[in-house]
């Protein structure tokens, strides 16, 4: 019995030897002989992926060009939003593999439902909403809660009510407006214009008082009834920082510039301790810079350490913390927010890294201080902190710091892209207001 199974077996071993031999001899292809035709493959040519092949798709096992089976769809699909239906659903379109298609019959019963943008901001795409269709610089919101605004397509202010009302301030007409710094409290602002010509009106007494032209770089105390500025002269001796009242009178004169006047920045605390920032502190290295806090009354405060260049801050309501942007070497030279004490014996202290790219301008406190609201380029190019206009073209994502816990997180992809400039959190806190630069509208979205 196993003499015959040993036959038997070596029967097979030579049909075996004798097929190989053939196929060595007749059938096998001569090196170097295998088709390179990629990307124009017809069918049974070698192939590396289905754009390889001129049409059906290529076969992952055999790595060749292979006829779509009898029934099925092209592999190319159907195209909605860049995806491609499969057996699994939409998928992006190098993610879909031949066996992924389905027939047509099955394919034209599926409807495709694109994403809906939530109402409220909860991490995800989020509606956006516009608050007024006027073309509108310039926006502040008041304390009451109110919406402010110059059009420069009729040359004329306006209020939007925390109703959504929207009505002119004054009927007057305002050629233009290069600048507005506004009142936080009061309808009274600052109006610029390009020519250095300046003024100050209060729209609800509809009185306009004329500043001198060498005042620039304003800002209004949280109550209103202030304004810090800089002068400006040939002589370096004459250029000062100063506060007087929002009509120009009772002017005084705090601090001298000298040569200066490019490092400080007006912008008076929201608890009437600070005037400006003055980045004139000692050196202490190539990327950190010590920034004075100048007062009224020539105090003596502790100074701040920055970690960067570009400084840009941010008072917080109470005044009590300095939100600011700065770009390093170590950061890409891209802005990045920390935050840090700014009040009597914690200046300079709890200095905090908040590792988000963005500027201090797009960004707001909550009304507690607790949080805070940001927009965030989304891709920012290396660079952005030495030249911001690169940020010009990017949309922004909207962000949320916990400043209790040290949480950040994406609060919403907007639905449509925006860009920007300056961001608002309503009275309630349920909407983030903020002018669009894309737009050029004021627009919204809702928190809760």
């Amino acid at each position: 019995m196993s003499k015959k199974i040993l036959i038997i077996i070596g029967f097979f071993i030579l049909v075996g030897l004798v097929g190989f031999m053939l196929y060595n001899t007749f059938f096998k292809p001569e090196p170097g002989s295998a088709p390179t035709c990629a990307p124009e493959c017809d069918f049974g040519e070698i192939c590396t992926s289905n754009s390889d092949c001129l049409s059906g798709y290529c076969d992952g096992n055999t790595e060749t060009c292979q006829p779509e089976p009898s029934g099925f769809l092209p592999s190319i699909g159907d195209r909605r939003d860049n995806l491609i239906y499969t057996n699994r659903g939409w998928l992006p379109e190098d993610e879909v593999k031949p066996q992924d298609l389905v027939s047509k019959s099955e394919y034209e019963t599926e409807i495709y439902v694109p994403p809906t943008p939530s109402r409220l901001a909860q991490g995800g795409l989020t509606q956006v909403n516009s608050v007024s269709d006027q073309t509108a610089r310039e926006s502040s919101l008041n304390k009451s809660g109110d919406l402010r605004y110059y059009n420069p397509d009729n040359q004329q202010f306006y209020k939007i009510d925390k109703n959504g009302q929207a009505k002119s301030l004054s009927d007057m007409k305002f050629y233009n407006v290069e600048n507005v710094t506004w009142s936080p409290k009061q309808d009274q602002a600052i109006i610029e214009y390009p020519d250095g010509s300046q003024i100050y009106y209060d729209f609800d007494k509809n009185q306009q008082v004329t500043l001198p032209q060498n005042w620039y770089d304003f800002s209004f105390s949280d109550a209103g009834g202030q304004i810090g500025f800089l002068t400006e002269s040939d002589n370096s001796d004459k250029r000062w920082l100063g506060v007087a009242n929002p009509d120009g009178s009772g002017a005084k004169p705090l601090e001298p510039l000298g040569n200066n006047q490019d490092k400080v920045i007006v912008d008076l605390s929201p608890n009437n301790q600070m005037v400006a920032f003055s980045r004139t502190g000692d050196a202490a290295g190539r990327w950190r810079q010590e920034v004075l806090l100048i007062g009224y009354e020539g105090e003596n405060f502790r100074s701040l350490m920055v970690e960067g260049r570009g400084f840009e801050p941010l008072w917080n309501n109470s005044g009590t913390q300095v939100l600011y942007s700065a770009y390093n070497n170590t950061n890409n030279y891209n802005p990045n927010l920390y935050i840090v004490g700014a009040q009597g014996d914690e200046i300079g202290r709890n200095h905090t890294n908040l590792n988000l790219n963005t500027w201090a301008h797009k960004c707001t406190f909550s009304g507690d201080n607790h949080v805070v609201y940001c927009a965030v380029p989304k891709n920012l190019p290396e660079g952005a902190g030495l030249f911001p206009e690169m940020a010009d073209d990017i949309a922004d994502d909207f962000y949320k710091i916990d400043l209790t816990t040290g949480m950040k997180s994406i609060i919403a992809n907007p639905a449509e892209s925006v860009n920007v400039e300056n961001i608002m959190l309503s009275v309630d806190g349920k909407y983030l207001y903020f002018q669009d630069n894309f737009s050029g509208k004021i627009k919204s979205i809702q928190l809760r």
